[in-house]
Order: structure tokens, then sequence, then C-alpha cells
């Protein structure tokens, strides 16, 4: 059950690029369960090797971040927006 949230917590501090983030959300999570002291420097330690593993991959195959992304970003100009919009 912790490995599983630790797993969850990893993919997305990688996601996010944010591990503190993803030890809140740990927190969250495991609230229900009780918490050893020791999960958190594990959690910690977990989230910061996935976003430096992430960074050196990102870094080795020449890619960035933003080509996972799903949307463009660029302004299409102005637009009248109707009502159902």
């Amino acid at each position: 059950r912790i490995g599983c949230v630790l797993g969850g917590a990893a993919g997305i501090a990688t996601a996010f690029s944010a591990p503190i983030g993803a030890i809140l959300y740990m927190l969250e999570e495991v609230t229900v369960i009780s918490w050893p002291p020791e999960l958190t420097f594990r959690a910690f330690v977990c989230t910061a090797v996935a976003v430096i593993v992430s960074r050196f991959t990102f870094n080795v195959t020449g890619t960035d971040v933003h080509r996972l992304v799903i949307f463009e970003e660029t302004f299409q100009g102005s637009k009248d927006w109707q009502w159902i919009d």
C-alpha cells in the first residue's frame, strides 16, 4: 500500500517537476492510515530521485518537457466569443 502511494507521488513529482507538491499529495492520501515518520524521508528521496531522473532523461535526449503538453500556448488573436462558449 505504501509502495503504491510512493509510486504515485513519484509520478506526480515527475509530471509536474514538484517533489514537495508530490509529498503533500502523499500526505493527503496516506493520512487515512498510520503515518510512520521515516516515510517522510523515503517520500522526499523517492520524489527527488524521480525528478532528477526525469530531468536527466530530457537533457540526454535533447527534448523539452513542453513537448509533452497536448495544447498550444500561442495566442491566436482576438476572437468573438458567443455565450455558449
